[in-house]
């Protein structure tokens, strides 16, 4: 209950605050939703909206700072190939512009590059010079300190934010969570 506390909170100040600001009030919350619990990934569910034989979507009960539509995939049961249970969180943003989108993607990653174990940016050359256009990195959800994921036996998060291209004023915001038995 204290993550849904917190991250509201974040919103409130979102709600008024433009792209670049939105996405500096979405650097904590993201850096709290890393570090979720199997626990407290399944409390973010909401109302069902889709099942299969494999997956059920649900809508999220929290709405990243500065994103919208979040929604939240989760197994029905432990993948037998890599004996995890698997959430996707998945939202999408918009901003007026490309170069909006960039900075807020820039933003995001600089406020958050310190807390992954294993990182990569995603650049294009817009303007000139190389900007990160979208980043993807992991951490154990325990955090940097207990080390690096060791697949199959670590309980981590995988993030992954990017535009779809350089000059694109959308971009994505995907938080894969993998918990062991």
């Amino acid at each position: 209950m204290k993550l849904a506390k917190y991250l509201l909170a974040g919103f409130v100040v979102a709600a008024s605050a433009g792209a670049a600001h939105a996405q500096a009030a979405a650097c904590q919350p993201l850096k709290t939703l890393l570090a979720s619990s199997h626990a407290q990934v399944k409390a973010l569910q909401g109302a069902k909206t889709a099942s299969d034989k494999k997956t059920v979507t649900y809508v999220s009960k929290t709405q990243v700072p500065g994103m919208k539509d979040c929604t939240i995939e989760s197994s029905i049961a432990i993948d037998p190939f890599t004996d995890y249970w698997e959430h996707h969180l998945a939202c999408s943003a918009e901003t007026a512009n490309s170069e909006t989108a960039t900075q807020t993607i820039e933003a995001l990653w600089a406020c958050t590059r310190d807390v992954f174990s294993e990182r990569q940016p995603n650049e294009a050359w817009v303007g000139g010079k190389y900007r990160v256009i979208g980043f993807d990195a992991e951490v154990p959800t325990k955090g940097r300190a207990s080390g690096l994921v060791s697949f199959g036996d670590t309980d981590y998060a995988r993030v992954d934010v990017e535009k779809p291209f350089d000059t694109s004023e959308e971009y994505s915001l995907h938080l894969y969570w993998m918990f062991t038995k």
